[in-house]
């Protein structure tokens, strides 16, 4: 197709990124947008009643970038000092922070795909990796998982263990052994 503007629904943004995305299989507004926002803002999203404009002022004048100064920013009561939010709101911000914390959530496995996509992008631009492979619920397809596993093969454990850990919003790590 020549003009991916004639598809319902594709305006001239989104075709630039199409034409970007087939051109060179990268995408540079992504790109771009992952050196600007901080990983750590992403999963904020998951809150209830805080959205991108809400979390973009919080960041702004707060300098919040996780869920864990968000948290302590609501304890210290400064949340409350901007327009728009309120004493109601540190209140209902930190309880769903202590409800996300606490859900053993299962994902669909499509919602966690761009993230072993990342993840594989990572491992195979690391020179250090002999081999990788995911692994655990999402190599077997199952429809839902709440954790992504990888198999990692490499003579330098603790700088590939580094660089993964310093270049990805992770909640926890539940094992990052040796073997």
């Amino acid at each position: 197709m020549d003009d991916v503007t004639k598809l319902k629904g594709i305006g001239k943004g989104t075709a630039a990124v199409i034409e970007d995305l087939m051109a060179t299989g990268e995408s540079s507004l992504l790109k771009e947008l992952e050196e600007i926002v901080p990983k750590g803002l992403l999963p904020l999203l998951k809150l209830p009643g805080l959205g991108g404009k809400k979390i973009a002022k919080l960041h702004q004048e707060l300098g919040i970038d996780s869920a864990e100064s968000l948290k302590a920013a609501c304890e210290a009561g400064k949340v409350r000092e901007l327009a728009g939010f309120a004493v109601k709101t540190e209140e209902k911000i930190l309880k769903e922070l202590a409800i996300l914390a606490n859900r053993s959530e299962r994902l669909p496995i499509w919602q966690l795909e761009p993230v072993v996509l990342q993840i594989e992008a990572l491992l195979g631009s690391m020179k250090e990796v002999d081999r990788f492979s995911v692994a655990g619920s999402f190599r077997r397809a199952l429809e839902t998982s709440k954790d992504i596993d990888f198999i990692v093969v490499t003579e330098a454990v603790e700088e590939v263990r580094e660089k993964l850990l310093n270049s990805l919003a992770i909640q926890e790590v539940v094992a990052a052994g040796d073997t």
